[in-house]
């Protein structure tokens, strides 16, 4: 089966949330769109009145994730061999299209990197300013995620994209999951 959700994402007290806009391409009704934005506003209440030591928990908890996230980007230039495709025209911006496939042998440094070895894809690149602007991932063999909640099988594609909003900012556009999974 297929489901789709879109999301407005917006920075709440320097954090992102998202608001679920529509379902399967058809906007939400009313009475769900009712529940969305009562959602919102709980949020909103709750992080307007987050006191100065869970503010600073919550940012040392983040600059925690942003860490890992940034060893697992330094780890993928070893995990892959990159080959160039092409050059392209992606909306408005010119890109190196690279294929990326798993060397042979490799051996993460985390827990979190296994999934490097787990999947091939194909990147668009900025020429401009050397960001990824899509990404297109294929699971080539099984993984998990979070304890076993989240399995993705082989064949499953995960595809993301961002836009230069002005300047130096890239903002999500879309991401896309299909193929096979299971949670738990």
């Amino acid at each position: 089966s297929t489901k789709q959700k879109t999301y407005d994402v917006a920075i709440l007290y320097g954090q992102p949330y998202s608001r679920l806009v529509a379902k399967d391409g058809q906007p939400l009704s009313p009475e769900e769109d009712r529940a969305e934005q009562n959602r919102m506003d709980k949020e909103i209440a709750k992080r307007s009145r987050e006191s100065e030591a869970a503010r600073k928990k919550r940012q040392r908890e983040e600059e925690k994730d942003l860490e890992e996230e940034r060893e697992l980007r330094r780890e993928i230039a070893d995990a892959f061999t990159f080959q160039l495709l092409r050059e392209e025209q992606l909306s408005d911006v010119s890109v190196w299209v690279i294929a990326a496939e798993p060397k042979p042998g490799y051996r993460p440094r985390s827990a979190r990197s296994r999934i490097l070895t787990k999947m091939r894809g194909t990147l668009w690149i900025s020429k401009g300013d050397y960001r990824w602007v899509k990404v297109d991932a294929e699971v080539i063999n099984t993984f998990s995620f979070g304890f076993m909640l989240l399995r993705l099988y082989p064949g499953t594609r995960l595809t993301f994209e961002q836009r230069r909003l002005h300047g130096d900012t890239w903002l999500p556009l879309r991401a896309n999951v299909r193929g096979y999974a299971r949670l738990a």
